[in-house]
């Protein structure tokens, strides 16, 4: 036969507040952080001579573009001032009026392009700067990161 005690342990004393541990491993902050330090410097070391590129083919675009604008307003303007001196039923007319019109399109599709171009100019803008808050807090990091590594041998 076998007898249980039933023990009942009291104390006076408070337990103390657990002692306190690392960080907490979440294997997604490595993965960030390694794409931080190592994609991010990567990408604006190695693709600067095709950014370089594709800029310059950007700004000779928008000159072309500004001065097929700026031709197409002058043909316009030309053309109505010749249209305003003929007569209204000519062959010569009908020509006039639809030099008009492409003109007047060829303004209007270059104001287009020339808009479309200040967004993708505004959209690298941001995109450079998000990437170089990226570099910055990747370089604030590694500093805190030494002192807690020599802190944590320390102890």
């Amino acid at each position: 036969m076998y007898y249980f005690r039933n023990w009942i342990v009291r104390s006076s004393v408070e337990p103390a507040p657990p002692t306190p541990s690392g960080p907490p491993f979440n294997p997604l902050n490595w993965i960030l952080g390694i794409m931080i330090s190592v994609v991010i410097p990567f990408i604006s070391q190695k693709w600067a001579p095709l950014k370089n590129k594709i800029d310059a083919a950007l700004n000779k675009v928008e000159y072309v573009v500004e001065a097929v604008e700026k031709v197409a307003e002058k043909v316009e303007k030309v053309a109505e001032d010749i249209a305003d001196d003929l007569s209204t039923g000519g062959e010569l007319r009908k020509v006039v009026d639809f030099v008009e019109r492409v003109a007047e399109r060829a303004t209007k599709d270059a104001g287009v392009m020339d808009d479309f171009i200040d967004k993708i100019q505004e959209k690298e803008e941001k995109l450079e700067s998000f990437v170089e808050s990226l570099e910055d807090k990747d370089k604030d990091k590694e500093p805190t990161q030494k002192a807690d590594e020599t802190e944590t041998k320390m102890n």
